[in-house]
């Protein structure tokens, strides 16, 4: 059974006749006749009661036809479904982020996009920037939104900058000593969000550290941080939530290193913010994906929407 034997066998039922149905095929008399006898003969079955006048189905040929007609429906919702992927209109995207980044960059884009290319499926993996690093290894995922530097990731990707995040260290407003404050910024730069000056680390030091889990990219920093002072963080508890961590540091149980974006979902209305005055105060944000690895036109136009909407954004 072929795709055009289907076609001639529901092409005769609708017309009722062997001689009609060549003529819309254009195909001859004989020709069909005898494509319809071979039909008949492989699937075991009369097809058609040759008796009446216009032909009419016997029962195995309403069977045959009824699934038939599904058969070519498939067909040629499969064709332009193809079309619609070659055109870049349809098809899928697959790619990790960081499980909040997706809340924070992601919901408004998404719908964006979805309303100019409907028919566009998102497979989303969230997890620590490590994992997606390994899922992306493993040929899991297509591409990554990560806060990782070139020199951090392993060898046979790609990295395209995205934008730079300010990291800044959120605490109870009134919680930190306003001796501890310099104040002032580290840049020049004007943030989203007020800042109330600069708590260097070895003044973070005093207070109780709200640290992200190991293995998230901002623990990675944070770690770093204390290491090049020589000086130990006074750790309180760790989280896999930069939300979670600001939102304990809100009520004042420490202080809590997180991202602006974090810091944007959340609100800042709760929160005295400062800078470090050191590399600490901003990361990359960064496109990642295996070297050589095909990317469909669908995750090549969502890839292209994420640079428009967050190149260079972060920072006014």
């Amino acid at each position: 059974m072929d795709f055009r034997e289907l076609t001639y066998v529901t092409a005769v039922a609708e017309c009722g006749s062997l001689t009609e149905a060549a003529k819309k095929l254009y195909n001859a008399q004989p020709s069909m006749s005898a494509a319809i006898a071979r039909i008949e003969e492989e699937e075991g079955a009369l097809l058609f009661d040759r008796s009446s006048k216009p032909l009419k189905l016997t029962y195995a040929g309403e069977v045959y036809v009824r699934r038939a007609r599904q058969i070519l429906d498939l067909r040629r919702d499969l064709r332009r479904e193809l079309i619609d992927i070659g055109a870049g209109t349809a098809g899928k995207v697959l790619f990790g982020i960081p499980t909040e980044r997706a809340g924070a960059m992601l919901p408004e884009l998404m719908r964006d996009f979805l309303k100019e290319y409907p028919r566009v499926e998102f497979e989303l993996y969230n997890d620590s920037s490590d994992e997606l690093i390994e899922l992306l290894v493993r040929e899991k995922l297509d591409f990554a939104v990560l806060p990782k530097n070139a020199d951090e990731l392993p060898e046979g990707v790609c990295v395209e900058h995205l934008c730079a995040e300010p990291i800044l260290i959120a605490a109870a407003q009134g919680y930190i000593d306003k001796a501890d404050i310099v104040f002032g910024t580290a840049t020049g730069e004007e943030l989203s969000v007020d800042l109330c000056g600069m708590l260097p680390p070895d003044r973070m030091i005093h207070y109780p550290l709200l640290a992200m889990k190991k293995g998230h990219s901002i623990r990675r920093k944070t770690d770093a941080l204390f290491r090049r002072i020589g000086l130990r963080a006074n750790l309180f508890m760790e989280f896999t939530s930069c939300i979670s961590a600001a939102q304990f540091a809100a009520v004042g149980l420490g202080v809590a290193p997180v991202p602006l974006r974090a810091i944007e979902v959340l609100g800042a209305e709760r929160l005295s913010l400062y800078q470090t005055g050191t590399e600490l105060d901003e990361w990359n944000i960064n496109l990642v994906w295996r070297r050589g690895a095909y990317l469909s036109g669908v995750e090549k136009l969502f890839i292209e929407a994420l640079r428009q909407k967050f190149k260079e954004t972060l920072i006014k």
